[in-house]
């Protein structure tokens, strides 16, 4: 009479702490907000309309669900009755659905509001009713279109690299959204549409204490390094240069007892490497952060090895757990200041040099001041080539020779 089975469907909580509905055979009718479904729908608004047959139910997520310990108790039963391993940190991207009016970008519903500001745009999470996970930047596109289109080409050609690869270490474009399709509004924004999302950035987990002390600390240092030099050497084999490698553009995808993994962010900048032997002219001002800067960039000119430099200072980042050199102006750019800033610099630097000489792990320490050689230090043997990302990965003992590396767990 109500066209309905024993067996009509499963509901279920999935990773993302959504409930979700899934028909058990093709013979059941089952349908959500009216649409008839044959696969898994997840309940990633508040409230939907679930019919079985020609009963109908108006569905909603609990007060429960809004309460403070909710999320442990649902990672709590994803691990014990699932076997679903999952952390609180994930879970708390994708929040039980607001009650109030949800903001929806084409297929997407945002889950989390602003994680993340990057120079272009504001980044927060969203999913959509299949339960896919993505990072959602907002950019206003402003007087200069035809450089937003040029970067979404750019995203996409990034993105096509990665799959044709199957390389899972970089922010991957799925798709650009605009609410201008005309392309006449100044004030228009586009969506870049991107996966994974990431639960959160390096420089949080140093400030949360994540790399511990000691010998412990030593060794996840290098597990964290040995993942951003495998996916900055994907790149770099690709002929590709970030251009903009720092702690906050270092994105954490796991981070477990067993298992840490990262993500490149930020892919907006990128740009092809020069032919080899050749260099992209020095460009002051337009690209990377001070800090994390190498001085060619500013200098005389560049190439992918900008990038391993970057990585260097992370490096040294993660082992003290403060910057090395941090300084509020460029000390490599031209004008009245430099001379003043680059002998400030070279004392710092010096400093770091002396301290990572006394490292006791012989690989990290080689590696390290193999990538923060310089054409300007005041010493012969900081003075040599910079390391490339394949030679430091060889010298770590993590030589990427294959070309699934990228689906090597990293294991503490």
């Amino acid at each position: 009479m109500y066209k309905v089975r024993r067996n009509q469907a499963i509901l279920q909580i999935d990773e993302t702490s959504f409930v979700y509905v899934q028909p058990i055979n093709d013979k059941s009718i089952t349908m959500v907000n009216g649409d008839k479904i044959s696969g898994k729908r997840v309940f990633n608004q508040s409230s939907a309309q679930l019919a079985f047959g020609t009963l109908c139910y108006r569905i909603q997520y609990a007060r429960g669900s809004y309460a403070n310990d909710y999320p442990s108790r649902v990672k709590r039963y994803l691990d014990e009755h699932l076997k679903i391993p999952t952390t609180l940190l994930e879970l708390s991207l994708t929040p039980t659905p607001s009650e109030n009016s949800s903001i929806t970008i084409g297929q997407w519903t945002v889950s989390a509001g602003t994680v993340g500001k990057g120079a272009s745009g504001m980044v927060s999470i969203a999913s959509n009713v299949l339960g896919q996970r993505v990072a959602l930047k907002r950019v206003q596109v402003g007087r200069d279109r035809e450089r937003t289109r040029k970067v979404q080409a750019k995203l996409e050609k990034l993105a096509a690299l990665c799959q044709m690869k199957n390389e899972n270490r970089l922010l991957r474009l799925i798709e650009g959204i605009t609410d201008d399709v005309r392309s006449a509004n100044r004030l228009a924004d586009v969506w870049f549409v991107q996966e994974p999302a990431a639960q959160e950035v390096l420089s949080t987990t140093l400030t949360r204490g994540l790399f511990k002390q000691g010998q412990d600390r030593i060794s996840i240092v290098t597990t964290v390094l040995v993942d951003i030099l495998g996916a900055t050497n994907f790149l770099h084999q690709n002929r590709w240069i970030h251009g903009d490698l720092k702690p906050v553009n270092i994105g954490i995808r796991t981070w477990t007892s067993e298992c840490i993994s990262v993500v490149l962010l930020d892919l907006d900048d990128a740009e092809e490497s020069p032919f080899a032997g050749r260099h992209h002219p020095a460009r002051p001002g337009t690209g990377g952060t001070i800090g994390w800067l190498a001085p060619e960039r500013e200098m005389t000119g560049y190439n992918e090895l900008a990038d391993i430099w970057s990585i260097g200072v992370m490096a040294i980042e993660l082992i003290w757990g403060r910057h090395p050199w941090r300084q509020v102006k460029n000390p490599w750019r031209p004008g009245s200041e430099a001379s003043v800033l680059q002998k400030e610099f070279h004392e710092m630097y010096g400093e770091a040099v002396d301290a990572l000489n006394k490292l006791h792990d012989e690989a990290l320490r080689e590696t390290v001041l193999g990538m923060v050689r310089h054409p300007y230090a005041e010493t012969t043997a900081q003075r040599e080539s910079r390391l490339t990302a394949k030679e430091a990965l060889r010298l770590l003992g993590r030589a990427e020779d294959d070309e699934n590396a990228s689906k090597r767990h990293k294991r503490l």
